[in-house]
């Protein structure tokens, strides 16, 4: 009776020792899977060379610059690098300018599309704020497939959703907010986030309690020109000027009963402000694009008019009255052009139209606070606001530069405004610069950019920690993604442009209409950028993005 009991048991060992090496191999091949490349050895011969040159740059010719993965290992002639790899990736730079890459310390990721945008125009650095919800992931399935992608310092979501937009200070319980803050930042905090982000529209109560809670974590905290704040109280806020029309105060806010703009502060008051901002070496982000570009639209009727920017029918307009070029417009994603067309209408409905005339007026004081900025050498650094309505991700960096030169700066000290500085502001270590030891983000572009700096529109390659990629390479991904954004026409349509205004029973039908009409078509990161913003709109939408949630669940999940 005993040796069937026995010899079941014999097998008991051999089945574990099975069960071990079955583990042993599944491990193994996680490890083999995930375990990245060497790194490749690459060498760029025949170009100019940007070099650091004190404050600005200068120009060097004959040089050889050598790399292995993400790290310069040496720049010098033939004669002083060491030996080739034979297996080197080889790059010929002849005719063009090898720099480093560019950057944006402010900006918004609104699409997956905005990072090969941003590649495309040579930013290979953002500073992403009010981050949204799929961006580390998005992030770590690009790193795992080798696709080169801008470096993101991610700041996490806007911490003025915790106060309705349209309540103001009015409507503030403060010992409420402020535990809903703190608990936001702790989160935030948990889940790894370089910095905290308050939007510009933020009451000046809200402020102070965003202040006194991220002060405590030793992490920055972004403020993007806090609204209807005096200058002389959010200058120290944060941790740079929100943007140069930041120095010109509270300019724009009514003045009285009678609801006329105050008037524009003084020259020698501005210049007062800017040697104060320089002295206390406060870096002061640009901001001038996003601007200039409210305020041409402002001043396009026909513009403000259009009501389909989702299908993009602009009914025989001319090339000089769109805000951004054709091309750009149809390279963005469904869902930012429909933001697009709702701030269109917001601006047409809500803004007075003294606003332009004031607006207009505030283009020589912004010369003025740029010109004594650079004169006093403080610490300026592009960030755009790319991501925002009518400021798209990509050429931004290169509209933020060619205004700057435009109001008075070199293109050097430009140039260094959105590299060397920027790097500084970030807290980034060895980047900006080229040289021994610095990581490897570069640019190779067409032409001198210390001549002309629309050399910067011709990028030929760029590297992202030693991954190198062109700008054919980069041209055919865009292709590629355009099929995937007009794949998504019908869901915006259904989602948004039809559905403002009503209800969550409503958007719920138009969704399962759409499904079933033209099948589920649409990247999740969509359809999150959209549960997003309903939830921080100015009035929360819960319910829509409750809608949207159980969307994902049905649709999207396993994909």
């Amino acid at each position: 009776m005993d040796a069937p009991k026995s010899s079941r048991f014999d097998f008991l060992p051999w089945g574990l020792l099975v069960l071990y090496f079955a583990l042993v191999a599944l491990s193994s091949g996680r490890r083999i899977r995930t375990r990245e490349a060497p790194p490749v050895s690459w060498v760029i011969t025949g170009a100019d060379v940007l070099l650091p040159d004190g404050d600005g740059f200068r120009l060097a010719s004959g040089l050889m610059v050598q790399g292995q993965g993400g790290l310069i290992g040496a720049i010098g002639t033939a004669a002083e690098c060491p030996e080739v790899p034979a297996d080197a990736l080889r790059i010929d730079g002849t005719g063009a300018t090898l720099m480093q890459g560019l950057m944006d310390a402010w900006c918004h990721v609104t699409d997956p599309s905005d990072l090969d945008s941003a590649l495309g125009a040579g930013v290979t650095t953002l500073r992403v704020m009010d981050s949204p919800s799929w961006l580390a992931r998005v992030l770590s399935q690009r790193a795992m497939n080798g696709v080169v992608t801008p470096r993101c310092v991610y700041f996490g979501p806007d911490l003025r959703r915790h106060v309705p937009r349209m309540g103001g200070d009015a409507a503030l319980e403060e010992r409420k907010v402020r535990a809903s803050i703190e608990a936001d930042i702790r989160r935030q905090v948990n889940q790894g986030v370089d910095g905290f982000t308050l939007g510009h529209d933020a009451p000046q109560r809200l402020v102070r309690l965003a202040v006194q809670g991220t002060r405590r974590f030793g992490l920055p905290l972004s403020i993007r020109s806090p609204g209807k704040i005096p200058f002389k109280d959010a200058w120290p806020l944060g941790d740079a000027i929100g943007s140069l029309e930041m120095l010109l105060g509270d300019w724009h806010v009514p003045n009285g009963a009678d609801g006329r703009l105050r008037p524009l502060p003084a020259r020698v008051v501005l210049e007062k402000r800017a040697a104060r901002v320089a002295k206390e070496q406060r870096p002061v982000l640009t901001g001038l694009v996003e601007f200039v570009r409210q305020t041409q639209l402002l001043g396009l009727e026909a513009e403000l008019s259009v009501s389909d920017l989702v299908q993009n029918r602009y009914a025989g307009r001319s090339a000089e009255e769109l805000i951004v070029s054709q091309d750009e417009l149809e390279s963005l994603a469904p869902l930012t052009r429909s933001r697009w067309s709702q701030a269109a209408h917001q601006m047409r409905r809500s803004l007075p139209a003294s606003l332009l005339r004031y607006m207009r007026a505030a283009m020589p004081p912004l010369a003025t606070v740029l010109q004594k900025l650079v004169h006093d050498d403080a610490h300026i650094v592009v960030g755009t606001g790319a991501g925002t309505p009518f400021v798209p991700m990509g050429t931004a960096v290169f509209n933020e530069l060619k205004l700057l030169v435009e109001f008075g700066m070199e293109p050097a000290q430009s140039i260094a405004a959105a590299s060397t500085r920027s790097a500084a502001f970030m807290g980034l270590q060895e980047v900006g610069c080229l040289k021994s030891g610095s990581r490897a983000d570069l640019l190779l572009v067409e032409g001198d950019p210390l001549g002309d700096l629309r050399a910067l529109r011709r990028m030929r390659a760029v590297a992202v920690g030693g991954r190198w990629t062109t700008a054919e390479d980069l041209a055919k991904r865009r292709e590629e993604q355009r099929l995937v954004l007009d794949q998504e026409v019908e869901f915006v349509t259904a989602a948004v442009v039809d559905s403002i205004g009503g209800t969550a029973e409503e958007l719920n039908e138009r969704l399962g209409r759409y499904a079933k009409e033209s099948g589920v078509r649409v990247r999740r990161e969509t359809v999150e950028s959209l549960r997003d913003a309903y939830l921080t709109s100015d009035v929360p939408r819960r319910e829509h993005a409750a809608v949207l949630t159980r969307f994902i669940a049905r649709y999207l999940s396993v994909r």
